[in-house]
């Protein structure tokens, strides 16, 4: 006769095991898991704004946060990753963000935005060129570094 519980046990035993071979394999904090620099940012051109956080990858970022549009107007959140070459020299790589929006209501509203620009380089993006713009183009921008928020 089989003993049920036995082999339920040992089936058990064997489960727990197999979990604890799997983690010790991953691992624990891998770098999928590891913590990016994240810098805060606020741009302003009269009564509307754009402010949220940046999140810097090894050749990208990613820009979470919302644009503030008074009635009437146009605005949108853009950015652009650059890097210094050889001579010290600004170089584009990318650029991406949330086109103009038409507040055509009669109160202030905000849009949230969430998009990622790339910035493949070794060490990713020196900086990113955050621009609030409208319906023409550029109206503010700010340059933004990992180390300080802008």
């Amino acid at each position: 006769m089989i003993n049920l519980a036995r082999k339920a046990t040992a089936v058990r035993a064997g489960v727990v095991s197999a979990a604890i071979a799997a983690t010790a394999l991953v691992g624990i904090g891998s770098p999928a898991e590891a913590a990016y620099p994240t810098t805060t940012f606020t741009v302003t051109y009269g009564n509307t704004f754009s402010t949220g956080n940046i999140t810097w990858f090894n050749q990208s970022v990613r820009l979470v946060g919302s644009t503030t549009i008074t009635a009437g107007n146009w605005r949108g959140t853009q950015a652009g990753t650059y890097y210094y070459n050889s001579n010290g020299s600004d170089v584009f790589l990318d650029g991406a963000g949330d086109p103009a929006y038409h507040n055509t209501g009669t109160s202030t509203i905000s849009r949230p935005f969430d998009f990622t620009v790339q910035a493949d380089v070794t060490g990713g993006a020196a900086y990113v060129k955050v621009t609030l713009v409208d319906q023409n183009g550029v109206i503010a921008y700010k340059k933004c570094f990992k180390s300080t928020p802008c």
